[in-house]
């Protein structure tokens, strides 16, 4: 399990707040054609998850500041992503689903 110090919790914020972040997630959505990989749904609420973990990105990029996530070449690699609906998004990070 990976832990997250408040740097880290702070970057990945940054990160996904980014203009970098926004622009990697639409050409998922675009190369994906907004449809989950898993079941076949698609729509707006199609959510993007980088295959390669996030974190693990991080960590091995030895990423500590935004303007290093900034310029990693593996966070914003479009091929690294795949569009995923909420339910099965979930499931890839191993959160309970009810029901």
């Amino acid at each position: 399990m990976t832990i997250l110090t408040p740097n880290k919790i702070k970057i990945k914020k940054q990160i996904r707040n980014s203009k970098k972040y926004k622009e990697w997630d639409k050409k998922v959505r675009d190369l994906g054609k907004e449809t989950c990989v898993k079941c076949g749904d698609c729509g707006s609420h199609i959510q993007t998850h980088h295959i390669i973990p996030f974190n693990y990105i991080i960590k091995k990029d030895n990423i500590v500041t935004f303007k290093e996530a900034i310029k990693s070449k593996s966070l914003w690699d479009a091929n690294n992503g795949e569009c995923l609906c909420p339910f099965h998004h979930q499931i890839k990070h191993g959160m309970k689903i009810d029901g």
